[in-house]
C-alpha cells in the first residue's frame, strides 16, 4: 500500500504540468509561446526529474519501481503531450511582449543561472512542504476532520 501511495504521490507531483489544453488559434502570441517553451524544454524535464529524484531519495524502497515510472513518463509525458498544455498555460499567463522580455532575461547570465537552478529550487520547495506536512500531520488531520464535521 505504501508503494502505491508513493507512486500516486509521484503522479501528483507531475499533475501541475498536465493541465487541460484548449484549442487556440495560431497567432504570433502562440508562435512566440511555442518558441519560448521549446527553448526551455530541458528545464521543464529537469524539473520533473528533480521531483522524481527527490521523492526516491526520501524513500529508497521505491527505487525498484523506477523503471515502471520511466515507462509511464516516456509513454505519457512526451514533449508532444506536454507542449500544447504548456502553451495554453503560458499564453494565459504571459503576453507575447512579456514572453519576449522573459526570453531576453533568461538569456542573461543571471537568467541562465536561474534556469539552471530552477529544478533544484522546485525540488527544495517541494521537500520543505513535505517536511512541514509530515511534521504537522496530526494537526493537518485534525483540521481536515473539523472541516468535514462542519460541512
Amino acid at each position: 500500500m505504501r508503494i502505491i501511495k508513493g507512486l500516486i504521490t509521484i503522479v501528483f507531483l507531475i499533475l501541475p504540468l498536465t493541465v487541460l489544453a484548449q484549442d487556440v488559434e495560431k497567432s504570433s502570441h502562440e508562435i512566440a509561446t511555442k518558441a519560448f517553451l521549446q527553448q526551455h524544454q530541458e528545464m521543464f524535464y529537469d524539473s520533473i526529474l528533480a521531483s522524481f529524484n527527490q521523492y526516491f531519495s526520501n524513500d529508497p524502497s521505491l527505487i525498484p519501481y523506477l523503471p515502471a515510472i520511466n515507462i509511464f513518463v516516456n509513454k505519457h509525458m512526451s514533449w508532444e503531450e506536454i507542449e500544447p498544455k504548456l502553451i495554453k498555460v503560458y499564453m494565459d499567463l504571459f503576453t507575447e511582449d512579456e514572453l519576449n522580455e522573459l526570453n531576453s532575461f533568461l538569456s542573461t547570465p543571471i537568467g541562465k543561472k536561474l534556469t539552471e537552478h530552477t529544478p533544484f529550487i522546485i525540488m527544495t520547495f517541494q521537500q520543505i512542504g513535505l517536511e512541514i506536512l509530515v511534521n504537522k500531520q496530526a494537526e493537518f488531520e485534525e483540521i481536515i476532520q473539523t472541516f468535514l464535521a462542519d460541512s
